[in-house]
């Protein structure tokens, strides 16, 4: 396994990760359009330079708290199965090489976290990162 580049955000002062590669940009926060029927994660759409993306609420889809989103929160736009969606964090921390030997596979997950979201831990400077696998993405949306 090689060195892989993470960007790292967090949700509820909890660290997550997810591959630099799959990142194409970060937005500072605007306003999501609700639409009706939507999956479990789907907060809504943007429209970005003519392009209307999904926008995921990961809080959703893990259990943790909803809150109040503010011009301090970001959308990461990542590319998941070719196709661009926005993922809402509290913001963005860093931009980490995580080495196999900090990556550690999950062998059971706490209630609430989907298992085809989570890639595995990793540790940095002392941080315990939960490093999502987000192409699992678009088939927990539509639950």
């Amino acid at each position: 396994m090689d060195t892989v580049l993470y960007v790292v955000f967090t949700l509820n002062g909890q660290f997550y990760g997810i591959e630099a590669a799959q990142t194409l940009e970060v937005l500072g926060f605007r306003p999501i359009t609700p639409l009706p029927d939507q999956g479990s994660g789907v907060k809504g759409v943007i429209s970005l330079r003519g392009a209307i993306l999904p926008v995921f609420d990961l809080r959703t889809q893990f259990g943790l708290p909803a809150g109040e989103y503010s011009q301090f929160h970001v959308i990461i736009v990542v590319e998941v199965a070719g196709k661009r969606v926005g993922l809402i964090a509290d913001e963005i921390t860093d931009v980490v090489r995580i080495l196999p030997e900090e990556m550690q596979e999950v062998e059971s997950l706490p209630p609430g976290l989907p298992p085809n979201l989570i890639a595995g831990l990793g540790c940095k400077d002392d941080k315990l990162i939960v490093l999502l696998g987000i192409d699992g993405i678009l088939d927990t949306g539509k639950s």
